[in-house]
């Protein structure tokens, strides 16, 4: 059930939502993965907006690559961060199992960059530690976030 105080919180998305699906970062701006993924995580609680949220799901799902990443302009390939919200937004979505299982499956398969930390580096985190990065040829983030 939804609260009156929340009526406005979704209602203020839905003023960002672009005709073509997806969903704008501010008003009046243009489109925006990582906002569209958010904002399709927000109104699936709501239990509205179903066709909203069809469109932008397919609107992430036209961006996906081959290999299953989801990078956040076609202009950053290896901006491959949003991946994980991708998966997020495609929860409780049946036409969407096949994107979310490419993009997992792209995530489990990805590496970070690694280095032995010397002892007067200053990286303040271990890049030892496996895991994604947030963009390719990069560290891992697993111990930051």
């Amino acid at each position: 059930m939804i609260r009156k105080e929340n009526v406005f919180f979704f209602e203020a998305l839905i003023d960002r939502a672009l005709p073509e699906g997806g969903f704008a970062e501010q008003p009046g701006s243009g489109y925006r993965l990582d906002a569209t993924a958010w904002a399709v995580m927000a109104l699936d609680l709501s239990g509205m907006y179903g066709d909203v949220i069809s469109l932008s799901r397919a609107r992430l799902a036209a961006g996906q690559r081959s290999d299953g990443r989801v990078p956040l302009t076609e202009e950053h390939p290896d901006s491959v961060w949003p991946t994980a919200l991708s998966i997020l937004a495609w929860q409780h979505s049946d036409l969407h199992q096949e994107s979310m299982e490419r993009a997992v499956s792209f995530l489990f398969q990805l590496s970070g960059e690694h280095w032995e930390k010397e002892s007067d580096s200053v990286i303040g985190h271990d890049t030892a530690i496996p895991g994604w990065p947030w963009n390719q040829n990069t560290f891992s983030w697993v111990e930051p976030t």
